[in-house]
């Protein structure tokens, strides 16, 4: 995750990288001044939570729940939050 403060604009961006991820599989919330980030990356095998782990000689791609919670800078404007079209 990168965030930027640009000192130029009121805007700060926070840059996500999530592959494998639509975004309909990742939920945003505003809670009590935070940024809380949210999903589940689940394994594209149709079985692979049965496939043995000796069945991957690498394994590097993390599955499972995540969830991130972002504080956002005193004085955030919650209605000013937004994604990217991307």
């Amino acid at each position: 995750m990168d965030i930027w403060d640009n000192p130029d604009s009121p805007s700060v961006t926070a840059t996500l990288e999530l592959p494998g991820l639509k975004k309909e599989e990742i939920s945003l919330l505003i809670q009590d001044g935070s940024l809380v980030i949210w999903g589940e990356r689940r394994s594209r095998l149709a079985s692979a939570d049965t496939i043995p782990s000796k069945n991957f000689p690498i394994q590097e791609v993390k599955y499972g729940k995540f969830r991130r919670v972002i504080p956002l800078p005193q004085g955030a404007q919650v209605s000013h939050v937004e994604l990217p079209a991307e």
